[in-house]
């Protein structure tokens, strides 16, 4: 099969097709999942919770799946758009405070990316999650916990989303034969690893690999830690921007970098400033405008640091 016959047989996103619909289909940590069956079976949510972790990681496809499977009526804030205080005080407290529209029916708000809501947004929370929780449960989904002001985080149940990157991989491989996608194994593993713990940048690399080169194999994957290597080692030995900056633009590279580079100055360099700077560029990375300038500066700082 060549790349043009599976790009019409390829009608669908994959991380959509794939989206888990039931427990069965989540890939989750075994007390994770104990816990989360437990509420399934009781059809009921006993107290408010904060799913963290990176951005891809499933954190939206369990709140799917609870919202799917106990009788609820859902309030929804996308913390990113909706993040003002007004938001809060007009939507979701009302909501909150109001009766039940139906007897055997659970009152959910949901807060997805609740990290980017503003300080007075979050602190206009405070006292709903308490005075509402005998009517109401909050769930609130967030990639980076540390925003999250402490009043809200005592009073929900902490999970932090990892899933298990042999059970991510058995997953990939099992979708991959009954999509009949040729692929090897050890390519599967390098892109999840790669990847991990996102597990859609996964699902996306892996499509995108099918569609364009016809199969999963290791003979297309970029950005490995070799080809990293090779590339911090020419970085650092050059000394003219124009030209390191040249040198960004024709490499292939993701997100991926970053932790690659932290190897990389750690193994050969030994310097924790160094790494400090790299763990300041990833940060940024997600919210810069330019990631490339953004990539140019650290290891600009980083040459300075390391000469």
């Amino acid at each position: 099969m060549n790349a043009l016959e599976l790009d019409k047989k390829i009608n669908d996103v994959w991380f959509e097709k794939y989206r888990p619909q039931t427990m069965d289909d989540l890939i989750l940590e075994p007390d994770l999942r104990t816990y989360f069956e437990k509420i399934i079976e009781e059809q009921k949510l006993p107290q408010h919770l904060m799913l963290y972790g990176s951005a891809g990681v499933g954190k939206g496809s369990i709140i799917n799946v609870l919202v799917n499977a106990i009788p609820c009526t859902v309030c929804y804030i996308d913390g990113s758009a909706d993040n003002k205080v007004e938001n809060i005080r007009e939507k979701i407290i009302p909501f909150a405070k109001s009766g039940r529209i139906f007897k055997n029916q659970i009152k959910l708000v949901i807060i997805n990316e609740s990290d980017r809501l503003t300080p007075e947004a979050m602190d206009a929370l405070k006292d709903i999650l308490e005075t509402g929780s005998l009517t109401c449960r909050f769930i609130f989904a967030c990639n980076r916990i540390e925003r999250m002001i402490e009043p809200i985080k005592s009073r929900c149940l902490n999970f932090r989303i990892k899933p298990p990157i042999k059970e991510v991989c058995t997953k990939i491989c099992q979708k991959l034969k009954e999509e009949k996608i040729p692929f090897e194994v050890d390519a599967v593993a390098a892109i999840v690893k790669k990847k991990y713990p996102d597990f859609r940048g996964t699902w996306n690399e892996l499509q995108s690999m099918a569609i364009s080169m016809g199969e999963i194999s290791t003979s297309f994957i970029k950005g490995t830690s070799d080809e990293y290597k090779s590339l911090f080692t020419k970085l650092f030995n050059m000394t003219n921007i124009k030209e390191i900056s040249e040198l960004l633009k024709k490499s292939l590279y993701d997100e991926s970098i970053y932790t690659e580079l932290a190897k990389y100055l750690i193994e050969k360099y030994e310097s924790a400033d160094a790494v400090i700077v790299c763990s300041e560029g990833m940060s940024k990375a997600t919210t810069v405008y330019d990631t490339d300038l953004n990539l140019l500066s650290t290891i600009l700082t980083i040459k300075e640091i390391i000469k």
